[in-house]
């Protein structure tokens, strides 16, 4: 999940994706990949989801670079919205 897409409501931290994720050089199969990982955490796991939080090198780019990326292992997030076509969600933390 992309840092720059997180803020704070109340006590609750909450993400939403802008849209699918674009990585630069990795577009093709990525995005049918993403909303079956997505799906899957719905159908499988209360729709929890461990974060790996990814910081870009500049947030207006597009498609966003990786500047560093790491586990967040402290954050369990719920995905509360899922656009089956897009991939786009929102999920807040547990």
């Amino acid at each position: 999940m992309w840092e720059h897409n997180f803020e704070l409501r109340e006590t609750r931290k909450v993400y939403r994706s802008q849209c699918q994720p674009l990585l630069k050089g990795q577009r093709k199969g990525l995005s049918a990949q993403w909303i079956a990982n997505l799906k899957w955490a719905l159908d499988h796991c209360d729709s929890l989801v461990r974060v790996v939080v990814l910081q870009a090198e500049d947030v207006q780019a597009n498609p966003l670079v990786i500047k560093t990326c790491y586990p967040d292992d402290s954050l369990i997030m719920r995905i509360t919205e899922l656009d089956g076509k897009s991939g786009a969600f929102q999920a807040e933390n547990t």
